[in-house]
């Protein structure tokens, strides 16, 4: 942690990381947010394996925001953006800026993933920054960028070999609109309504 704070204070910028958490309470997959002034904070994944079977790792339990100079973030890595849950928790926490570092996924999937990551912006009303590695047919690696913003359209989408360091510089403002529907909360909201009769 102390190499990526160190990085972020030489190029005065943010950097988002991950990293194996060991613990009193047991073994955490966490991402962390560096920023020039040192460590921002972390976010354990709440989904950190197949929840079907026994692994090493256990939930992070709660998703906890971090403050970025007045921009509410979340981390919600692989499963935690894959499943709504995740993203519903953080839409519930009036988050405006998501980051999903995300691991590996086939290139035919580029289209579905943009299309999720609309989706997960316009619930959350919120900008969304996902990195995904993307394993191609040959040796060589690939990253995929993307970004959207509060209303599902795709602000960047650039695929980019590995290993190198590539810089995708993205001006956006993180005013928000007003949400649709009055937002997820209203939703959740009119959800127990319609739901109530048949609760047990």
């Amino acid at each position: 942690m102390r190499e990526v704070c160190a990085l972020a204070k030489r190029y005065r910028t943010a950097i988002c990381a991950g990293l194996v958490e060991s613990a009193t309470d047991g073994m955490f997959l966490t991402h962390f947010i560096a920023t020039p002034d040192g460590y921002a904070g972390s976010q354990r994944k709440l989904i950190p394996q197949n929840p079907t079977k026994a692994g090493p790792f256990k939930s992070g339990q709660t998703l906890t925001p971090i403050d970025l100079d007045g921009t509410k973030v979340a981390i919600l890595a692989c499963a935690d953006f894959l499943l709504p849950e995740p993203s519903i928790a953080a839409a519930l926490e009036s988050i405006d800026l998501i980051l999903s570092p995300t691991d590996s996924f086939a290139a035919s999937m580029s289209s579905k993933l943009k299309t999720l990551q609309a989706a997960r912006a316009m619930d959350c009303n919120a900008h969304v920054i996902a990195a995904f590695r993307i394993d191609a047919q040959t040796r060589s690696e690939q990253i995929a960028v993307l970004a959207s913003d509060p209303e599902g359209r795709t602000l960047l989408h650039r695929t980019t070999s590995h290993p190198g360091t590539h810089v995708f510089r993205l001006d956006v403002s993180l005013q928000r609109t007003p949400p649709r529907w009055g937002g997820l909360p209203a939703r959740v909201q009119l959800l127990e309504k319609m739901l109530g009769p048949y609760s047990c």
